[in-house]
């Protein structure tokens, strides 16, 4: 089964504009398939979905051009709003769409041309917005909704029963499934270790099952906290006592059937 990196961002603040990019930000620079590509061969990273980062549908013309450019990008998952949902002539071209930061007093609504197209839905929601997650996935249970990063907890020694119990809502709903990623920033103190990050995934094992759950670098946001090769060094730590299916879904198989990639070389 290849690997495959299920969450990575490249950006060009030359060409389109990043709201949340400050110019004193050391990311506030070109982020290049050139760049990712050296790094994800040395980890042993066979192909990537490559997520948006500019919060608009006109980004989609640009992740579309490194997709053609780069064969090891699987697929994009462009931005899509109900104000800015993504162009009809593109649709047959995304593995999914990412919707807006969910807050928990918004009304979550999927644009209609996703549910037509019947594309996957990356969302991101804090603990205080789970009950918008779950009910926005109940909305819809043709779609698949991936919740990112973890759900955004705290990762610290002890966390973990914590965020579960919180988590639990979303696991119960069946459409629902995870990026394991962002564990890296996401860490307090940092470095996070590999025990902790371990507890974390073993209850995510526990309430979602491997077959829901999805390794992603985050790159290049994770470079905040240390390199690709840090974070995916450790996941694999903190998988390595799992069983080879496990590993396998969580490493490439479980993105590559929900995001429908087909068999990948």
């Amino acid at each position: 089964m290849p690997i495959i990196d299920a969450h990575l961002h490249l950006w060009d603040v030359e060409r389109l504009h990043y709201h949340w990019l400050t110019h004193d930000d050391p990311l506030h620079r070109a982020v290049t398939a050139s760049e990712i590509a050296p790094l994800m061969s040395d980890a042993r990273v066979s192909h990537a979905l490559l997520v948006e980062a500019a919060n608009s549908s006109a980004e989609i013309p640009y992740l579309l051009e490194l997709a053609d450019a780069h064969p090891w990008i699987a697929g994009i998952i462009p931005w899509a709003s109900l104000e800015d949902p993504p162009p009809a002539t593109v649709i047959t071209r995304l593995s999914g769409v990412r919707l807006p930061w969910l807050q928990p007093d918004m009304q979550a609504v999927v644009p209609v041309i996703v549910r037509e197209h019947h594309l996957p839905c990356d969302i991101i929601a804090g603990q205080d917005a789970y009950a918008t997650a779950a009910a926005i996935a109940r909305s819809a249970p043709e779609l698949t909704f991936v919740l990112a990063h973890f759900g955004l907890p705290t990762m610290r020694p002890g966390a973990a029963q914590p965020w579960a119990e919180q988590i639990a809502r979303l696991a119960d709903v069946p459409n629902l499934v995870m990026k394991l990623s962002g564990h890296t920033t996401s860490a307090d103190p940092r470095p996070l270790q590999a025990e902790t990050l371990r507890t974390f995934v073993d209850e995510a094992i526990r309430l979602f099952g491997a077959g829901r759950l999805m390794w992603g670098s985050n790159y290049p946001i994770s470079l905040r906290a240390g390199g690709y090769a840090d974070d995916i060094a450790l996941m694999r730590a903190a998988t390595a006592h799992l069983s080879t299916y496990a590993q396998a879904e969580i490493f490439g198989g479980a993105a590559a059937r929900v995001y429908r990639l087909g068999a990948l070389s």
